[in-house]
Order: structure tokens, then C-alpha cells, then sequence
């Protein structure tokens, strides 16, 4: 190979040589890992034990919680997030005055770092003092205070809805995208066609933008699926287990309670999940 068609490929080097020690050595590790023991307040060193952690997996009753509740969270946040970020697309695609200013207060929620936004809303669920509370009190809604993280009925929409508000500016900047890609003529044409504005969005909008949907859903769904961020913040996964999801899970048999080796065959399982809905996902909605 010549020495010009070599250099391309030593410019990558670095790069690659990065993301391997970034991406797949910790999976390597992981992946190793999780047929050891290794709980760090009896011993430092792993101890071989094959499938053991993943049948106490199977058994374990908090884990199936999680994986039960993960269903819940990652459907309930991802339904939102596309309602709230369609929504307001298909208002900022609209011509009108301060439509930049508008546009950008849109994706504010996005850009506050995340454990500023779990402590806001923390305080507006906050049972005594909490706006929440205070504005539904005020304004007759509500005859007694509520207990929105702790309550049944309301924690899970308490804790979907803080989700949504903070992540919900990543779809709404790509759906926006995806209806400025689409030419005027194709609306014009449907409006001489005689087309109402839902007849329009159905047939014309949603399939325009299936491309982008199909991508930014499926971020959607892996990225919450692994975080732990918002429901670690509200509730770390109580009352109880009651809220208990797949990444506070996995972080707190880690640095909890550390059971690393157990942590990592939860992890290892997760992430076959993901690849396997990944490929049946992307297998079903054929990206042209």
C-alpha cells in the first residue's frame, strides 16, 4: 500500500485506539465480570463462579420489579417526549413574530444540567411546602395535600413528567428539522387538493418524518432505558422498590451494595436486551 493511501488510516488510529479503551474494554470487562463473584466487603479478589449470577438474576424478585417497571418508564417517557416535542415543532414550524425566541426557550429544559432539574421538581412535588401542591390547594383543585413521589396512583406519572420536561428538547429539535426538510409544494398541493390540517399531518407530515422518527425513538428508548438519573434523584427507586428501574438497579448493587460481579451480569443483560430490541425495531419499521 502506497504511502498516501496509508495516511487516512494512521489519522484514525487515535481515534479508534480511544473508543476502543472508552467503549469496548469496559464491555470486555463487564462482560468477563459477570461470571465472577465479587463482593468487595468479603473479598478484593473475583471468584470464579460461572452462571450463578444470572440465575440468582432470574430469582431475584427486585430485578424482575425493575425490568417490570422499566416497561412503564421507558414507554410512559417516550410516549410524553413525543407528544410534548411534536407538539411544539409543529408550532415553531409556524411563521409568526419572536419565533427564534420562542424556539429556543423550547430546548431551555434540555440544557439544565439534570440534577438541577431533579431537585426543582423535587421541590415542587414536596408533599408541606411544594408549588405543586400550593397551586392545586390555591386554587380549590385539591381539598388535602398530595403525596406525589410516594402515592401509587401518582408516582410514576410525577416522575414521567419531570423526565419528559428536561428530555423531551432532543426530539423537538430533530422532529423540527425533519418539517423544515419537507418542501411547501407538498402542502400546497394537498391544500388545492382540498385536505383538512389532520388529514394533512396524517398522510403527509408523519409519513415525511417516519426517517427521523424511527432514529430518534429508538435513542429515546435505549437512553432511558439506561439512565437512572431522574428516578435515582425523585425517588432512588422507592418507596421501597416501588420505583425501582433497570440503571438504579444496577448502580446500587454496585456502589451500594457492592456486588460487582452481580451488577455486571445485570448490565450484561440489559444491553443484550437493547441489542435485540434494536435489531427487531429497526427490523419492523424499514428505514428507506
Amino acid at each position: 500500500m502506497k504511502k498516501g493511501k496509508l495516511t487516512p488510516y494512521l489519522l484514525l488510529v487515535p481515534v479508534v485506539g480511544l473508543l476502543i479503551l472508552v467503549y469496548a474494554y469496559p464491555l470486555v470487562s463487564a462482560i468477563k465480570l459477570c461470571f465472577y463473584e465479587l463482593y468487595l466487603i468479603h473479598s478484593m479478589t473475583p471468584k470464579f463462579i460461572g452462571l450463578r449470577n444470572f440465575s440468582r438474576l432470574w430469582d431475584d424478585e427486585v430485578f424482575r420489579l425493575s425490568m417490570k417497571n422499566s416497561i412503564y418508564w421507558v414507554g410512559g417517557s417516550n410516549l410524553c417526549n413525543i407528544a410534548i416535542a411534536m407538539g411544539f415543532a409543529l408550532l415553531a414550524n409556524v411563521k409568526f413574530r419572536f419565533r427564534g425566541v420562542v424556539r429556543g426557550t423550547f430546548i431551555l429544559p434540555w440544557v439544565i444540567p439534570v440534577v438541577v432539574v431533579g431537585i426543582l421538581w423535587r421541590w415542587i412535588y414536596n408533599t408541606e411546602w411544594g408549588l405543586l401542591n400550593g397551586a392545586l390547594l390555591s386554587g380549590r383543585i385539591l381539598s388535602s395535600r398530595v403525596s406525589w413521589l410516594s402515592n401509587s396512583r401518582t408516582m410514576w406519572p410525577s416522575i414521567i413528567l419531570a423526565n419528559s420536561w428536561k428530555t423531551y428538547g432532543f426530539m423537538f429539535v430533530c422532529f423540527l428539522s425533519g418539517l423544515q426538510s419537507i418542501p411547501l409544494e407538498v402542502y400546497e398541493a394537498a391544500t388545492i387538493d382540498g385536505a383538512s390540517k389532520w388529514k394533512t399531518f396524517l398522510y403527509i407530515t408523519l409519513p415525511l418524518l417516519k426517517p427521523v422518527a424511527t432514529v430518534v425513538i429508538l435513542l429515546g428508548i435505549v437512553w432511558t432505558f439506561n439512565d437512572f438519573n431522574m428516578v435515582y434523584l425523585l425517588t432512588k427507586g422507592g418507596p421501597g422498590h416501588a420505583s425501582m428501574v433497570y440503571g438504579p438497579f444496577v448502580y446500587m448493587q454496585s456502589f451500594w451494595f457492592y456486588h460487582f460481579g452481580y451488577a455486571a451480569a445485570a448490565g450484561v443483560v440489559g444491553f443484550l436486551m437493547m441489542i435485540i430490541f434494536g435489531i427487531i425495531y429497526l427490523t419492523q419499521t424499514k428505514i428507506d
